[in-house]
């Protein structure tokens, strides 16, 4: 069960989070996640989008590189709390790929093109995968990220950045030991600051939209139904 894999670890995912990078979460949130079951995590437009489109982006990245990729998880033998849920891994577990089907910001898309390497907020997630990666045995020097934006596609090699993971396992580390002591920790301080209300703004935005489209569909019924009920008045 994905729910379970997700709590009883520290993913990919949640890396951005304990680095300070997230626009949406911070370390706080991971660990009332994973000590208390709270998730603030829901179903949104974007996510939804992102996954209707991943099938076809991974088809893309298989041609683009030469080879088949599949989705795959992996925990780590060494550090068994720490674990990758992959969008794409090929059979040698040789390339690894993160797949971003951007929904509507854009500039997250142009960043990567332009700059040829992650936004910041999905850095972190990138080099917790080769950690994993490399715990697992499998001594990747990188990986793949690949950003899609209505077709437009980029493919970007990701260094295994040394550095970066010593110090992003360490408070990854340090955020696990407080999940499992039940010890609450200082929210880190972040660059981003989440809109007040967004989350349930963007709710609201997703049901109007849902029964607009009910409504939508609704009409054209009734209309053909008028039309249909004038023609056999004139006939």
């Amino acid at each position: 069960d994905f729910t379970d894999f997700r709590r009883g670890g520290i993913g990919g995912s949640d890396a951005p989070a304990i680095m300070g990078v997230s626009p949406w979460r911070d370390n706080y949130d991971v660990w009332e996640e994973k000590a208390l079951g709270v998730s603030k995590s829901f179903d949104s437009p974007a996510m939804q989008y992102g996954r209707n489109m991943e099938e076809q982006a991974r088809k893309d990245f298989e041609e683009y590189m030469g080879v088949v990729v599949a989705p795959h998880r992996l925990i780590s033998p060494i550090n068994t709390w720490l674990r990758g849920n992959f969008d794409g891994l090929d059979f040698d577990k040789k390339v690894l790929v993160e797949i971003k089907n951007i929904y509507r910001n854009k500039a997250d898309h142009d960043f990567a093109k332009q700059n040829k390497k992650p936004p910041e907020k999905y850095y972190p997630q990138c080099q917790h995968y080769i950690k994993v990666m490399n715990d697992c045995g499998h001594d990747i020097q990188g990986m793949y990220y690949m950003s899609n934006y209505q077709g437009d596609k980029v493919i970007i090699e990701v260094p295994r950045d040394d550095a970066y993971i010593v110090a992003m396992f360490s408070a990854e580390k340090e955020l696990w030991d407080m999940v499992l002591s039940k010890t609450p920790p200082v929210r880190k301080e972040t660059k981003y600051t989440p809109l007040e209300g967004a989350q349930e703004a963007e709710e609201a935005w997703a049901e109007a939209k849902a029964m607009l489209e009910k409504w939508d569909a609704e009409e054209r019924r009734q209309r053909a139904a008028l039309l249909s009920a004038a023609h056999m008045e004139n006939a």
